[in-house]
């Protein structure tokens, strides 16, 4: 059997011998409550494991510090194992969760139209996305050609899988994180298909390259779906043997030992560069009290996963960090990518941040008529939705003496009153097409009125 194939099932098995079960989930749960010129933003915060559902709240303090530089401490609190934090905001969201956002309103005699718009961590410089992509995969490299160089004793099997890892592996893994990145930007569109195009892609493209054989997958199911180590360590071995055509031997046998790889693993990433990095950022965001080292918590396996999940991990797809936003604006948005629920007259959105790289948005546009106003000039509400939007958007944009001008016009109308003339005769002195634009929104919004 050729070296390199041998090679992609050793570090396919490896990677898999290496996913931990019962991973912690992390909940973000905002709601929001606009109200004129300002919304009021409550978030809620736990985590549980994905095993068990079991709450593990409250936050840690270094977590707190940072929630507080957005939130009056004096108005956050604990319910139950959910810490929540409020306040009052204007124009610019907080950065809580990580990422930007705004909240902007507009406001006309005939109502008001309001825009919210919310990313949500990621990177929105796609060069950029790519490039950290990429780095993530190169770093998993690193970390591996470090532990085999130290490692496998046997020169040929090891310069076989160093070149393996240095060119085919680093180049694979880019490909298939390109091709997660693609389905990250899609998946607002129909995720369910999207998912299907990806998996049946990425499945393809393995077994092409020989890392994976159709015949083998209820197999490599079933390992897959156990929690048991020694499972994946037994696979790693039997599948490597048989591979390369050789007899079992020393050389190996760390493959068939779950316990004695993952010590060799975190005893070889541990003396890499990459390890020290990546343990100062840890210990800087998870500041060690006074009885004990934060550096103990680290564990030197996490790297290989994290940088996995960074470089290719589509970001709907495992759940494991949640935005889940709910928005009551009272009236259904006319632009949304959310889910509208009439019964609450909100709009909601839930989607997983665990990708680093591709952002998660949410944004609405919606429109509250001036029903007193509205039917005292026409008998009836006459804009909404888009409409009023565009209405709005014209009334903002006049400067202040046109706006008075405007609002003058309005001032002693009645329904009864022949709008048609009335708009038709309307001009402002010093722009003479500048009132086309609201006089024919309003016609044919008065017109349809009428026909209805």
């Amino acid at each position: 059997m050729h070296g390199h194939a041998a090679a992609r099932v050793l570090f396919l098995s490896l990677v898999a011998a290496l996913i931990s079960t019962g991973c912690t989930r992390k909940v973000y749960e905002i709601q929001l409550k606009p109200d004129g010129k300002s919304i009021e933003r409550t978030l809620s915060v736990w985590s549980e494991t994905t095993s068990t559902d079991k709450k593990i709240s409250p936050l840690p303090e270094w977590e707190l510090r940072h929630f507080r530089q957005y939130y009056n401490s004096d108005n956050d609190r604990l319910e139950g194992d959910k810490h929540v934090f409020s306040g009052r905001f204007e124009g610019e969201m907080p950065q809580d969760v990580g990422g930007a956002g705004s909240y902007t309103y507009f406001g006309s005699p005939l109502g008001s139209t309001s825009l919210y718009s919310e990313r949500f961590r990621g990177e929105d410089d796609l060069q950029a996305s790519m490039a950290k992509r990429n780095q993530a995969v190169d770093k998993i490299i690193a970390l591996l050609l470090h532990w085999a160089r130290n490692e496998l004793p046997d020169l040929e099997t090891r310069q076989r899988i160093e070149v393996f890892l240095d060119q085919d592996l680093r180049r694979d893994l880019k490909n298939l994180s390109a091709y997660c990145w693609t389905h990250a930007m899609l998946s607002d569109l129909d995720e369910q298909e999207v998912g299907k195009r990806l998996a049946a892609r990425v499945a393809q493209y393995l077994a092409e390259r020989d890392y994976v054989r159709w015949q083998e997958v209820p197999r490599l199911l079933r390992v897959f779906s156990s929690e048991d180590p020694e499972q994946f360590a037994g696979l790693l071995h039997e599948t490597v043997i048989r591979k390369l055509g050789i007899p079992e031997g020393e050389s190996l046998a760390i493959l068939a030992d779950a316990e004695r790889l993952a010590n060799s693993l975190r005893k070889s990433f541990r003396e890499t560069e990459i390890y020290r990095t990546e343990l100062a950022r840890y210990q800087e965001e998870h500041p060690a009290d006074d009885e004990g080292d934060s550096s103990e918590e680290f564990d030197p396996l996490g790297l290989l996963a994290g940088f996995a999940l960074e470089a290719t991990l589509p970001k709907s797809s495992s759940g494991w960090t949640v935005v889940d936003v709910n928005l009551e604006c009272g009236t259904e948005p006319f632009g949304t990518n959310g889910t509208w629920d009439e019964e609450s007259k909100s709009v909601s959105w839930k989607d997983s941040i665990d990708d680093a790289n591709i952002p998660v948005l949410s944004f609405a546009a919606w429109s509250q008529p001036d029903v007193e106003n509205q039917e005292r000039l026409f008998g009836s509400t006459v804009l909404s939705g888009e409409e009023l939007a565009k209405y709005v958007f014209w009334y903002r944009g006049l400067n202040e003496s046109e706006r008075e001008q405007w609002d003058e016009f309005f001032s002693d109308v009645t329904p009864d009153d022949d709008w048609q003339e009335r708009l038709d005769q309307f001009e402002f002195p010093e722009a003479d097409q500048l009132a086309e634009f609201a006089r024919r929104l309003l016609s044919e919004a008065l017109t349809k009125t009428k026909t209805e």
